[in-house]
């Protein structure tokens, strides 16, 4: 699977997640939204990791640095 694949992987899953919070404002969810979308680019990109359930402290900690 290309990294382009992997990344639209990941978003539909995020998708599926974000249909179901009604929590925070419309403009924070959205925030959320947008940087989570950015890691899942970083996830497909630099791990090819394929399900949000398997991220990992690792994961976090190389995306922050």
């Amino acid at each position: 699977m290309t990294t382009k694949g992997i990344y639209n992987t990941l978003v539909t899953q995020l998708d599926k997640l974000a249909r179901h919070n009604r929590q925070k404002s419309y403009k924070t969810r959205q925030r959320y939204y947008e940087a989570m979308r950015r890691f899942c680019r970083f996830l497909a990109e630099e791990y090819r990791l394929q399900k949000l359930t398997n991220i990992s402290g690792k994961h976090l900690v190389d995306y922050v640095r």
